[in-house]
C-alpha cells in the first residue's frame, strides 16, 4: 500500500513544519523513525528537498525522484491519498 501525502502539509496547521516532516527539527520525526525501524518506507520528493535546501536536514528516510515515485504508486496494490 502507498500513502500520499498530496500537500505541502501532512493534516491542518504549521505549513513550515509540513514542508519539513523528515528534517532535524520537525516535530513529528520521532513518529516518522518508529514507522521507518518497524520497516515502513518514508521517501521524499527530492525536487521538493533542494528546493527548501533541506539536503543535509533529513533525518529518515531518504530522497527519491518523481519517476520512482510514479512508479511505485502504478505497481501498488492500493494507493491511500491523505
Amino acid at each position: 500500500m502507498i500513502v500520499i501525502l498530496n500537500n505541502e502539509f501532512f493534516g491542518q496547521g504549521d505549513e513550515v513544519l509540513g514542508k519539513k516532516l523528515m528534517a532535524r527539527e520537525s516535530h513529528v520525526l520521532d513518529a516518522l523513525t518508529g514507522l521507518y525501524e518497524k520497516g515502513v518506507e518514508i521517501i521524499g520528493c527530492g525536487t521538493c528537498i533542494d528546493h527548501f535546501n533541506l539536503e543535509d536536514e533529513i533525518m529518515v528516510g531518504r530522497t527519491t525522484d518523481m519517476v520512482e515515485i510514479v512508479d511505485m504508486i502504478t505497481k501498488a496494490d492500493k494507493v491511500v491519498t491523505v
